[in-house]
């Protein structure tokens, strides 16, 4: 017998036994969309992850730390191990010359430093109610290629510029702009100080040497005009963005210093008013502390794990676009195996579905068997039919669950996008089923129906043709 006679005796018997076929063959296919939703689901994130890293620019940048968890400035992520030579040691503070050592390495093109601005504690819109919104992220950096940060409205700060600040998206809808989020641009908002921090003024002088002790109480606002908001590229959720320049000054205390005596000079002389001569040193936390992180741009995504075993041979911790995909991964992995074993359940549900239609339809058709060994059809012949009906079934399956899959797909694609597109990210052909995915469902729901019917198709083949023709089955 040929194989298309197989296929052709294989549908006349489907399409006799209607309603007991469609049922069996909608087991499969919630088996099959369960499996695929997780597949694709699986797919869709890690996609959308990296095409957003992409279109930042995040692919080819390094972020580099002297903290195992980087949980400030742009582009935190998650622990490292301690660096060679680092265990027990002190951390490696993150100064301009260190800054300046990394801007020399190879295939290095930018390098940004960053500052945590944390002496703010609050804002509000200066034409606005007068409330007060706890102020989350500011981050102070330096705004060159390493370091320009994607805005959905407005621009980015430019170098040194002053009073400037780029909100993160989450205060337009609190000062009331949540509909026209533009009108912000232009607009001034207070930013309040922490009690006793100077945000840059400076005291009144003293006669004494040491460093000024600055009111506790006092509380000192400064004024900034807003020139973007935040938007368009991983981690600006909660973050906002100001000069590195103007950050370095808002975090900058002043003490009174003695004016060392010149040459010659008595250093008992006081001034006309009776006092020492005193003049103002300004310090900033980067003297004190060093950046809170530093950014840098490589020429091409092949030479960024280099670059970061260079920047780490220093006495630093890295962070990169791939070292977070490979975080994603991995939780991807344990999710999608959690809910793909749920989908093999189901599969496994209609496996035993498939298994009981195949064994009923052995019974029910014991007459037709015995005319078919009657007028020569050898076992394997019958074992032959039976099998492929049953992996029939699974192949019907499969390709409805998948037509199912693409429609969800579409509809998907169109909501993913107009969520993407409020939030001023890049739309794109996320949900995807490539082509392994594809061949893959239809091959292994197949597969699940052929094993399924071996079993009842050999109890067929053992049938005996003179008592499967008395049967009157």
């Amino acid at each position: 017998m040929k194989f298309l006679d197989y296929i052709r005796m294989v549908n006349a018997s489907l399409v006799q036994h209607k309603l007991r076929t469609g049922l069996t063959v909608l087991a499969v296919v919630i088996g099959s969309v369960a499996v695929i939703s997780v597949l694709a689901a699986i797919i869709t994130v890690r996609t959308v992850f990296e095409q957003q890293l992409e279109a930042s620019g995040a692919l080819t940048r390094i972020i580099v730390s002297n903290e195992s968890r980087m949980n400030e400035g742009p582009g935190g992520g998650g622990p490292q191990a301690i660096p060679p030579g680092q265990q027990g040691q002190e951390a490696v503070r993150l100064t301009p010359k260190l800054a300046a050592r990394i801007a020399a390495l190879p295939h290095v093109t930018a390098v940004s430093p960053a500052l945590r601005v944390y002496p703010i504690q609050s804002i509000r819109l200066k034409d606005g109610d007068g409330k007060q919104y706890a102020i989350e992220n500011i981050t102070a950096i330096e705004a060159n290629a390493a370091g320009t940060m994607p805005v959905a409205i407005g621009r980015f700060v430019k170098p040194g510029e002053m009073r400037a600040i780029v909100l993160s998206s989450g205060y337009a809808e609190s000062f009331g702009l949540g509909a026209n989020p533009r009108e912000l641009i232009g607009q001034k908002v207070i930013l309040k100080g922490k009690p006793g921090e100077p945000l840059g003024t400076r005291p009144p002088p003293t006669k004494s040497g040491e460093p000024v002790d600055y009111d506790e109480n006092q509380v000192v606002e400064v004024t900034a005009t807003v020139v973007g908001i935040a938007g368009g590229g991983p981690g600006d959720g909660s973050e906002s963005f100001v000069s590195l320049e103007w950050g370095t000054a808002l975090m900058t205390r002043y003490f009174c210093k003695f004016e060392e005596p010149r040459k010659g000079q008595d250093p008992n002389d006081f001034d006309e008013s009776g006092e020492k001569q005193c003049t103002f040193v300004g310090e900033n936390s980067i003297a004190r502390e060093g950046y809170s992180v530093i950014g840098v741009n490589v020429d091409s995504v092949a030479n960024v794990a280099g670059v970061a075993s260079e920047i780490q041979e220093m006495g630093v911790f890295t962070q990169t676009a791939q070292d977070m995909l490979s975080a994603i991964t991995t939780v991807l992995t344990i999710v999608g195996s959690i809910l793909g074993g749920i989908g093999a359940v189901s599969l496994l549900v209609a496996t035993i579905g498939i298994v009981n239609t195949m064994i009923m339809a052995t019974y029910e058709r014991r007459r037709e068997i015995g005319v078919m060994r009657a007028t020569g059809a050898s076992r394997r012949t019958v074992l032959t039919l039976f099998t492929l009906e049953a992996g029939m079934i699974g192949f019907w399956g499969g390709v409805i669950g998948l037509g199912f899959a693409m429609v969800v797909r579409l509809l998907g694609n169109a909501a993913l996008n107009a969520e993407l597109s409020g939030q001023g990210l890049a739309e794109g052909n996320y949900i995807s089923f490539p082509i392994w995915l594809i061949v893959g469902v239809i091959a292994g729901t197949t597969s699940l129906g052929i094993l399924a019917g071996v079993l009842p198709a050999a109890r067929a083949a053992r049938a005996d043709p003179v008592d499967a023709l008395a049967s009157g089955g």
